[in-house]
């Protein structure tokens, strides 16, 4: 998949994604084996549940991985706003929201209505909880960008009727 010639952002891009999907497929054949041994074993309905929405986590993130470079192979053929491009970014937005959801859920099981403390100064430092409000935002982010997308290929189809 090199199709990124001359264009030296795309082709890092390119490459940093190629890595994290390999490395994304390596973590997540290491768990679902854990994930067998675990069941196996029993050790624990915690234990199984955490190693279960620890597969979905990186499997979400693999499928995010696999619509960046469907959309960065588009940008480097120059031809970025299609309807796959808007389906792309809203699958995206919407998996970055439930795993947004999920963190939320987690860390309101962990550390109950804390979990809304986004800065906390006391006696042992400043703590944040800002990396529970980054899933929402990114999600929101790639929903825009789907309709943004949207409009330019309203825009792109347009301009080829009236040429």
């Amino acid at each position: 998949m090199n199709v990124a010639q001359g264009k030296p952002l795309a082709k890092l891009l390119q490459r940093i994604l190629n890595v994290f999907w390999f490395l994304g497929w390596l973590v997540l054949l290491l768990l679902v084996v854990t994930a067998i041994v675990q069941v196996i074993d029993f050790r624990g309905l915690a234990n199984t549940i955490a190693q279960l929405a620890l597969v979905g986590f990186v499997s979400a993130l693999q499928f995010i991985i696999v619509q960046l470079r469907r959309i960065l192979e588009t940008v480097a053929h120059e031809k970025p706003f299609t309807l796959a491009n808007v389906a792309r970014f809203r699958s995206i937005g919407f998996t970055t929201l439930a795993i947004g959801g999920l963190f939320l859920a987690r860390d309101l099981y962990l550390k109950g209505w804390n979990t809304f403390v986004i800065l906390n100064a006391d006696d042992k430092g400043v703590v944040t909880n800002v990396q529970v409000a980054l899933p929402f935002i990114i999600g929101i982010l790639a929903l825009i960008l789907a309709d943004i997308f949207r409009l330019g290929y309203d825009m792109f189809e347009e301009n080829k009727l009236t040429i």
